[in-house]
């Protein structure tokens, strides 16, 4: 009796049940990872923020954003002046502190820190990016320049200026060539004799003072006491670093800091209220951003912060702890039409498309065992590879493509250029393009890749079928 090579219809049944539904749980499984990957933190605020901003502000005209802000101070605590910068007004002071005082403290702060410690201890009081630029740019230029102004004022009388402190100088640079020498007795000061030659004797001591200034920039006031050690010198150098310095340091900082006078007053405002028991618009739990936080910028600067503090909400929470926020009606409206987009991306969803990238890929897992042991021959590598290319090739293409779309025109100009089909075509083009390209890169790179496995998998199978075709058969010796 000969016996039969045609499989049941029950192992037929699920090879082909296994392959539908592998290609399915492929299908969800690429789609949840991809989604994972760009729901991460640091990819989904920028996708969230772009979404904002097409939502609310979508041709950088619109109202400025009125949403709800809170008080940043706790009465009983301290209060920082400005942002970024630790100097502080204590409680007892708050009600009735102005914001010329708060000028003035945080100017004379900086000085007398810049003064006792150097560039490096003044900016160790300052956090905020902005204003240490400030500074730096100001020790590079005039603060340099008022720290040598009044050490020039005290100590060129000195001896300094008519020569009548000079080294013999000519004498060290003999006995020590190549060697920088000390220009002015009783000042530990050195410079190359090459550039002493050419200088007169009042250049020679504003070059050596010019030098003790930068010391007193870059180490303080008390590094630099212990390079001058003649009794007299050192009392004018002091009474520089003590009087006159100071002073001018001070008045360039308060300039500096005349600019957020806007933030002062409205911290100060907040903090009053706070102590008075008045509830400030929203309050620290229900707003957004302190409202000091938003105090003398322009209109499109605060914009681009609330709607970062948007993203950042939104992704922790949700868009219903953003609808709270929004003040205005019309907002409100456009925020919620794009809800479900923005719930999305959130911190969230992101541990949902987790889980079911877990649970779809350990079913897939299961699925190609069964798929593998239920297929004859090199048909284990074929069937795996083709239903695993089968969906990745989809993707593939329509990624790619959502990533070569470009934008022509706003969708405002498409519509009233190309009417309603048109108009929709060119503002779906005009929203691929605003969005972060990594929204299409991400899932591009991952159908990409899990269309190359499946391929490469048929293409192995057919490579194994080309061998065993051109394989020697085996002679039978009986």
């Amino acid at each position: 009796m000969l016996r039969s090579e045609r499989s049941p219809a029950w192992h037929r049944d699920v090879k082909w049940t296994s392959a539908v539904v592998l290609v399915l749980a492929v299908a969800v499984a690429t789609l949840t990872f991809s989604l994972s990957e760009l729901t991460v933190r640091t990819r989904a605020l920028p996708v969230l923020n772009e979404m904002l901003t097409l939502t609310l502000a979508p041709s950088g005209s619109s109202p400025e954003l009125a949403v709800r802000t809170g008080a940043a101070y706790t009465p009983g605590e301290r209060l920082t002046l400005v942002p970024g910068v630790a100097v502080y007004a204590d409680p007892t002071e708050i009600p009735t502190f102005t914001v010329d005082q708060a000028v003035d403290r945080i100017a004379g702060v900086l000085a007398e820190k810049t003064v006792q410690g150097g560039s490096a201890a003044a900016l160790g009081l300052v956090t905020d990016a902005g204003i240490q630029a400030q500074l730096q740019r100001a020790f590079q230029g005039p603060v340099l320049d008022l720290i040598r102004a009044g050490l020039d004022a005290q100590m060129l009388p000195s001896g300094l200026e008519d020569g009548s402190r000079l080294a013999d100088w000519p004498k060290q640079a003999a006995e020590n060539p190549g060697k920088p020498v000390q220009p002015v007795v009783g000042l530990f000061v050195y410079a190359d004799p090459a550039q002493l030659r050419s200088l007169t004797s009042r250049q020679i001591g504003v070059l050596v003072v010019s030098k003790l200034a930068e010391e007193v920039l870059k180490n303080g006031q008390a590094a630099t006491q212990d390079n001058v050690v003649n009794v007299n010198l050192r009392a004018r150098f002091d009474a520089a670093l003590q009087g006159p310095v100071p002073a001018s340091l001070h008045e360039l900082y308060a300039a500096l800091f005349l600019a957020r006078s806007d933030v002062i007053a409205s911290r100060l405002a907040e903090a009053r209220a706070a102590i008075q028991g008045d509830k400030p618009q929203g309050d620290s739990l229900s707003g957004l951003l302190p409202a000091s936080e938003l105090a003398g910028l322009t209109p499109a600067q605060a914009d681009a912060k609330v709607l970062d503090a948007l993203a950042q909400r939104s992704y922790a929470q949700g868009s219903s702890a953003i609808l709270a926020l929004l003040t205005r009606g019309d907002q409100r409206t456009k925020v919620a039409a794009v809800a479900p987009l923005l719930d999305a991306f959130s911190a969230g969803a992101h541990a949902r498309y987790l889980l079911w990238t877990w649970l779809t890929g350990g079913l897939a897992l299961i699925l190609l065992i069964v798929l593998v042991a239920s297929s004859v021959g090199l048909r284990k590598l074929s069937n795996v590879g083709l239903a695993v290319a089968f969906w990745a090739a989809g993707g593939t293409l329509l990624f790619d493509r959502l990533g070569s779309l470009s934008a022509a025109a706003t969708p405002q100009a498409a519509l009233a250029q190309f009417g309603v089909l048109g108009g929709l075509a060119s503002g779906f083009r005009y929203v691929t393009r605003a969005l972060p390209a990594e929204l299409w890169q991400v899932p591009l790179r991952v159908y990409a890749i899990t269309l190359g496995v499946g391929v490469a998998l048929v293409l192995l199978a057919l490579v194994l079928a080309l061998l065993g075709r051109f394989r020697p058969r085996r002679r039978n010796l009986l």
